[in-house]
């Protein structure tokens, strides 16, 4: 991990954000995204300016420790479940959960978001009639190994790389 000093207020040359964007240090700018020169003046001159941010007093040194996708993961305090945080947020806004989907609005979620397609009434009449405490793990099962899983997602990476 770099721990030298991303940015120093009042030092552009020294600081690291400087070099990355104009391409002479160990960082640098993904291939084709060079900031135009007016940004990167623009970019010195805040630095050297105390690099001020909105009402905050710059206060020296800022490394990559101090952002917070660098930190360690750590478990968070209480329940870890990504549905115990929404609830707790739905609750502090004074909401309530959606009500459970019924099998045949379940089946049409699931088919829509994995394949991008709704299901036929075949799939939705063989779902709802399987009683079975494995059928939507049979139904996601059949979306993820169906080529149409494939191709949606290949759709967004697709449009990502152009």
């Amino acid at each position: 991990m770099l721990t030298r000093a991303v940015l120093i207020p009042g030092q552009s040359a020294k600081s690291l954000i400087i070099q990355a964007v104009e391409g002479a240090g160990e960082l640098k700018m993904l291939p084709g995204n060079k900031l135009p020169l007016e940004a990167i003046a623009a970019l010195r001159q805040w630095i050297d300016t105390g690099a001020p941010w909105q009402q905050q007093e710059a206060k020296g040194e800022t490394t990559l420790d101090d952002f917070w996708a660098f930190q360690p993961l750590r478990k968070p305090a209480g329940s870890a479940s990504v549905d115990a945080f929404i609830l707790q947020r739905l609750r502090e806004a004074g909401l309530s959960p959606a009500p459970h989907a019924d099998k045949a609005m379940l089946i049409r979620r699931a088919t829509f978001d994995l394949v991008g397609l709704p299901p036929t009434p075949d799939e939705v009449h063989a779902f709802v009639n399987d009683r079975s405490p494995e059928a939507f793990r049979k139904v996601v099962d059949r979306l993820l190994a169906s080529p149409h899983y494939g191709e949606r997602w290949a759709r967004h990476w697709l449009d990502v790389v152009r």
